[in-house]
């Protein structure tokens, strides 16, 4: 749990990870469990109000490793997914990566233990 003041008074709290497909909005049982989270770290929030909740995707793959360089199948196709909870860590890095896969330079990175042909993805 964090939670995270923002300027205009208000609180942000996350995150959960629940995996319920691509069934829409948070579930109850993450709210229920944020708050209660939140409320030890910060009890005043046990008396406020809950404005508004979200929930994200986060795709994944088998072998929790991202999916990163071209199709074989697609010419000119990149895939840059599947980077789950990382995905805004990880996007300048993977950003520069696939640029650079495009232009047809060798980047900084290996890309082919996350080739979209691994066999962890057939």
């Amino acid at each position: 749990c964090y939670v995270v003041p923002r300027s205009d008074d208000r609180v942000l709290v996350g995150a959960t990870v629940d995996d319920v497909g691509f069934a829409p909005g948070p579930t109850p049982s993450g709210l229920a469990a944020l708050s209660h989270a939140a409320e030890r770290i910060l009890p005043k929030l046990s008396s406020q109000q809950v404005l508004e909740a979200w929930a994200g995707y986060r795709p994944g793959t088998p072998d929790a490793l991202p999916i990163l360089g071209p199709d074989e199948r697609l010419p000119g196709f990149f895939h840059a997914s599947g980077l789950y909870r990382n995905g805004i860590l990880l996007a300048p890095v993977v950003a520069d990566e696939i640029a650079a896969a495009v232009a047809g330079e060798e980047g900084s990175v290996d890309l082919t233990p996350f080739s979209p042909k691994r066999a962890a993805l057939a």
